[in-house]
């Protein structure tokens, strides 16, 4: 758990999972109270969509 809170519902404790895809350092950040999730890639808020782009790129 982490200090950051939820920009929907501002719960105080979110579940932060990160993971390297393709050499780019990728967070996924969790509220469990309004089951909000937000990514952010090398450091930038980045969308699921570019996120599963990243995934499957080079398949």
């Amino acid at each position: 758990m982490t200090t950051t809170a939820c920009p929907v519902c501002r719960a105080a404790h979110v579940v932060e999972i990160s993971l390297t895809i393709r050499e780019r350092s990728v967070l996924m950040r969790s509220c469990s109270r309004c089951d909000s999730r937000w990514w952010h890639e090398n450091g930038q808020r980045s969308s699921l969509d570019s996120v599963l782009e990243l995934a499957a790129t080079g398949r």
